[in-house]
């Protein structure tokens, strides 16, 4: 049957807020999705930051993803989100876990994300989820990168 897509059976996704016991699993995610892996003392130094969160989806009682965001204050009321990272375990990507994830931080004053310039894959599930691209950020990354911020506007 030529032209029929074979489409993956619904996954069930459990999210929570990130503990500690979870440590483990968003490092080996986090190393096999990006260049600059983080030490454990780096994830504990992110999510220990004022303001800072993180949330895992669990796929039959494993850790698959992950998302760490930042909740800024605003004297003059609510700001955007901010995604600081966000990843899904390979095997399980375009199974809608990573939107979930994103829906799970979602705030009524928008969303903010900063995107690698080569991360076409990551550019493109942002646009997907109606974010816009609003500019470029210079070498925003430590390997020297430029990073697109895509912003998500609440309606």
């Amino acid at each position: 049957m030529f032209g029929l897509k074979r489409r993956k059976p619904s996954l069930a996704i459990d999210v929570r807020w990130i503990e500690p016991r979870d440590n483990q699993a968003v490092l080996a995610i986090k190393r096999s999705c990006f260049p600059c892996p983080w030490k454990k003392r780096d994830l504990v130094r992110v999510l220990g930051r004022k303001g800072n969160a993180g949330v895992v989806a669990e796929v039959r009682h494993a850790v698959e993803a992950f998302i760490i965001f930042r909740r800024p204050y605003s004297r003059r009321g609510i700001a955007p989100m901010e995604i600081l990272n966000l990843a899904v375990a390979r095997h399980l990507r375009r199974r809608g876990i990573g939107r979930k994830l994103v829906q799970s931080i979602d705030n009524r004053a928008g969303i903010v994300a900063v995107v690698g310039e080569q991360n076409l894959e990551a550019q493109l599930f942002f646009r997907a989820l109606g974010f816009c691209a609003t500019g470029i950020i210079p070498r925003h990354f430590e390997h020297g990168q430029d990073g697109y911020r895509f912003v998500y506007e609440v309606k």
